[in-house]
């Protein structure tokens, strides 16, 4: 059977008006129990209730949200962090993407993603975590460079590789897709971590291949000149809601000269390039980037009146690869960057269910007051808004569903005071604050 909250009266014997004075004011005082911060530069969610002490690297780009009982922090901002394990995480989920790669003709492969839940950890040591950036990306003839690894606990996820060029192959987390009119040639995957990048399916005016994503390998040109696919990446709902991660980026299109392609079996339209207003509703003829942030493959070639590339980069905090362009164009994009994610049980915020005092409560005196809860931990009195000596950070006793706490309480004042109680798992831990409880103290009626 379960312990209801309660109020005990404190056991003093007063006159009779002060008697019934002190149980008004005691009436309703066990509110629902709200989280204070209990220490200063820490990443925490709205309600406080999740705390991540961040001890290197910007707490600023550290997101802390909570759902349900599990708190989660995302590392955003590239970069290398440390963090305090939280005291109540013996276990850890956790999700690691890194860098997207840039695109060139082929889309860039999206950055190596690995995913666990139930990852053992020793609460309060020192964790460090690296967020790894986007690929930049490069020439639809010539370079892209590979994302940049993500790392948690030892734990690393490789870098997304560059979309490939003519005859060459860059591997990566996801593998780069393959370049114009290189039959065969892709970037290759590292093994539990993504797929591999597409090929192009034609030897003369082929456009490039998707690169690769986490959950799929990127796709070749489906007609000449038509940029590839990229692969999709995969759903994680560490963060309490489904979201797709490291998809590869589209491939470009292969235009020769000057050219816009759609994907209705290659028909070119050279006459969309005549103004500069048509370009916004032209986005077909380069690959569609996976799913989990990978960019479009551009659609148009080598515009060098009005530079029209229209590939798009691969999406920050999704390690997407980037999208390709066309052999004679400057506009492959740069990979998105990476992150990494972990989620833990939080603390529970306990109910108190009593304070109680021993004895009549007279100004100057000791008497014992008892703080009663549902939860082990440490307690700290305070009497109208100030700590009460020998009354901070007591350990409580007793054995559940019930704990108790009591130190000696010594008023300075005669008339009402408002007793409340913070409760904190351990040191470092969310501190919660109990509802209010009034007591009056009473002037001595005997001198020493």
């Amino acid at each position: 059977m379960s312990r209801q909250p309660q109020l005990n009266l404190h056991r003093q014997k007063l006159p009779l008006a002060l008697r019934a004075l002190a149980m008004v004011l005691s009436l309703g005082i066990f509110l629902t129990s709200v989280p204070t911060n209990s220490f200063a530069a820490v990443a925490s969610d709205i309600s406080q209730a999740c705390q991540l002490n961040i001890t290197s690297g910007s707490s600023s780009s550290v997101l802390v949200t909570k759902y349900s009982n599990k708190c989660v922090a995302q590392f955003k901002g590239v970069g290398s962090y440390t963090f305090t394990v939280p005291t109540s995480a013996s276990q850890i989920d956790y999700l690691i993407v890194a860098g997207g790669g840039g695109g060139a003709s082929g889309g860039g492969g999206a950055g190596g993603l690995l995913q666990g839940i139930n990852y053992s950890v020793t609460p309060n040591t020192s964790a460090s975590v690296t967020v790894g950036g986007g690929g930049v990306g490069g020439n639809g003839g010539g370079t892209s460079q590979s994302g940049a690894n993500s790392l948690l606990l030892g734990m690393t996820s490789i870098g997304g590789g560059g979309g490939v060029q003519t005859g060459t192959s860059t591997s990566g987390g996801s593998g780069g897709g393959g370049g114009y009119d290189q039959r065969g040639t892709r970037g290759n995957p590292t093994a539990g971590q993504g797929f591999a990048g597409g090929t192009s399916q034609f030897g003369g005016y082929g456009g490039g291949a998707g690169g690769g994503g986490a959950g799929a390998v990127g796709t070749g040109s489906p007609y000449s000149h038509i940029g590839g696919d990229g692969g999709n990446g995969i759903a994680n709902s560490i963060t309490g809601t489904s979201v797709y991660y490291a998809g590869g980026g589209g491939g470009g299109i292969n235009a020769n000269s000057d050219q816009y392609h759609d994907q209705n079996n290659g028909v070119s339209f050279t006459s969309y390039l005549a103004t500069e207003g048509n370009r916004i509703a032209i986005t077909k003829g380069g690959g569609q980037g996976g799913l989990g942030g990978g960019g479009r493959g551009s659609s148009f070639g080598k515009a060098s009146s009005f530079g029209w590339s229209n590939a798009l980069a691969g999406e920050a905090n999704t390690g997407g690869g980037g999208g390709g362009t066309d052999p004679e164009d400057t506009g492959g994009m740069a990979g998105g960057s990476g992150i990494v994610i972990i989620s833990w049980a939080g603390s529970v915020a306990p109910t108190f269910y009593s304070f109680t005092v021993s004895g009549v409560i007279y100004k100057g005196r000791n008497s014992v007051i008892t703080v009663e809860l549902n939860a082990a931990g440490k307690i700290t009195l305070l009497a109208s808004g100030k700590k009460i000596p020998n009354c901070i950070a007591l350990s409580t006793y007793s054995t559940s569903p019930s704990f108790s706490a009591s130190c000696n309480w010594k008023p300075s004042k005669t008339g009402s005071v408002v007793i409340t109680a913070q409760y904190s798992e351990s040191a470092g831990s969310p501190v919660y604050t109990s509802g209010s409880a009034n007591f009056v103290a009473i002037k001595r009626t005997n001198s020493r």
